[in-house]
């Protein structure tokens, strides 16, 4: 089974301001590490204080237990993540087979 997992283009998110804004929002950056070590709680942090947003991606897969739409993921048909290159709704993709 081919899966396939893309970063979706979309509207600024709106957040209150808790903090500093992002003061260069063109800028990536990624939290990396082994399971456990606090990734999620410094994006939570971050995230909270107006420091960052998050990336929701999409895939073709199937929601995991306790993965929600829009939240975790944009779960998306094989047919509807097409339609979406071909728009170019997604910044990047990639295809898993």
């Amino acid at each position: 089974m081919a899966l396939s997992i893309g970063l979706v283009k979309g509207p600024p998110m709106r957040r209150k301001p808790m903090g500093p804004r992002i003061s260069r929002p063109e800028r990536v950056f990624v939290l990396s590490g082994p399971s456990g070590v606090g990734k999620n709680s410094i994006a939570r942090l971050l995230r909270e204080r107006g420091m960052a947003v998050r990336a929701i991606t999409a895939t073709t897969r199937s929601p995991r237990p306790g993965e929600k739409e829009g939240e975790d993921y944009h779960f998306v048909s094989r047919e509807e993540f097409e339609r979406w290159l071909e728009e170019g709704r997604l910044v990047e993709h990639v295809k898993f087979c």
